[in-house]
């Protein structure tokens, strides 16, 4: 008979422990522990900011232009000054119209025409900084815009190592490797060489989040799954880039076909109840960003980037090149721009570093890689290989 005020553990990895008792504050303290890790670490990443007040803004690019840039040129003209030639959106372009954006929300009005831009620019029709983002009006109600940044850049980094946590635990996996895998999806080369830009992270908050829901709805159909799954995809766009959160969409679309198929050969019958309920969640998530996506439609009637060239042209200035696959291992291969040297080889010379980062580190790849071939894990199902080689 079991002790009062204790219980079992049931994610006890070993047989002959499964009996032991544990107290209930001990449970709750190893479920809290991987979030204290994820926080302690968001915050670390954002220390800067949270011991001296400096806030990721390359603030530096400015010696790039003149008057700033007379007294500091080289001999040959070329400033050596600036630490990373990458980031000169982020200074020029983001941090001037959230700083518009967050004088707006302060007076308790959105953003919607800037007049500072070339004759004047519909914001409420720019999907990419996020003006209709809760989190965001939110963060810059309560504080200046460049502290608002950073506060929701250690929100996200928190939440996409939780969120891809619980999905790792629904699957059944450890503690132990479920905190690993959310680590990495927060701490990843894609996603610290982005943290400047703010919003490009985002939508990769939502990824494990939706997929975590997908396998609740597939498995249970409740409807509080159904609502969690239309708020992520709402949010997922409301978020400000959408060319990752298509990335998000489609690879959630290839996993719920998936897990119906599993579904489909367990049961001898095709869900089509769980499949028309994911399906209609999806479209309703749609429908709750209708405030944001409806203007950029419109807007793109007017836009000149299509006007730049062709769809395989537009990919061609951005693709992955073979080679390209080697900094996997070693991620600085090619050399990189805060060392003023880089080169994504013979091809191309027009990439940025940040754009293909793919660098996770060497022994989550090896790891992922034997992950592939464990008999241990023939059983669990992803899309392309198994969970752990996905996410580790």
């Amino acid at each position: 008979m079991e002790n009062e005020g204790q219980i079992t553990d049931p994610n006890s990895r070993f047989p002959f422990l499964t009996s032991r008792p544990v107290s209930r504050f001990s449970l709750l303290a190893s479920r809290i522990k991987p979030h204290i890790i994820f926080l302690l670490i968001a915050l670390s990443v954002f220390y800067m900011f949270l011991l001296w007040g400096y806030h990721y803004v390359a603030a530096d690019f400015t010696d790039w232009y003149y008057p700033w840039r007379y007294n500091l040129v080289g001999k040959d003209n070329r400033n050596t000054y600036i630490s990373n030639r990458s980031l000169g959106d982020p200074l020029f372009m983001f941090a001037p119209m959230d700083r518009l954006y967050n004088k707006q929300i302060k007076k308790g009005e959105l953003l919607l025409w800037n007049h500072r831009n070339l004759a004047g620019h519909p914001v409420y029709a720019s999907h990419n900084r996020a003006f209709f983002y809760p989190p965001k009006i939110i963060a810059n109600y309560l504080f200046d815009y460049l502290s608002a940044r950073d506060i929701t850049g250690i929100l996200h980094l928190y939440l996409m190592a939780a969120f891809m946590y619980f999905f790792l635990r629904n699957l059944k996996i450890s503690r132990f490797s479920s905190t690993a895998g959310g680590i990495l999806w927060m701490l990843n080369s894609f996603v610290i060489t982005r943290l400047e830009f703010g919003v490009d992270i985002y939508p990769l908050v939502y990824l494990p989040f939706i997929l975590w829901m997908i396998d609740k709805i597939t498995d249970s159909g409740k409807i509080l799954y159904a609502v969690g799954l239309a708020g992520a995809v709402g949010l997922c766009i409301l978020s400000g880039h959408w060319q990752f959160a298509f990335y998000v969409f489609l690879m959630s679309a290839f996993y719920a076909v998936f897990r119906l198929s599993a579904k489909w050969r367990d049961a001898k019958t095709i869900p089509w109840k769980k499949g028309l309920t994911l399906l209609f969640t999806g479209i309703l998530g749609i429908g709750l960003a209708a405030i944001c996506i409806l203007p950029v439609i419109e807007l793109l009637k007017h836009a000149e980037r299509p006007q730049i060239g062709s769809l395989a042209q537009v990919f061609s200035f951005s693709r992955l090149l073979p080679e390209n696959l080697l900094t996997l291992i070693i991620p600085d291969l090619f050399g990189n721009p805060v060392h003023h040297f880089y080169f994504t080889g013979i091809k191309s010379g027009v990439q940025q570093y940040f754009e293909l980062a793919l660098y996770f580190g060497i022994l989550p790849l090896f790891l992922s890689l034997a992950a592939i071939y464990s008999q241990k894990l023939k059983r669990t199902v992803f899309f392309f290989t198994h969970p752990q080689a996905s996410h580790y």
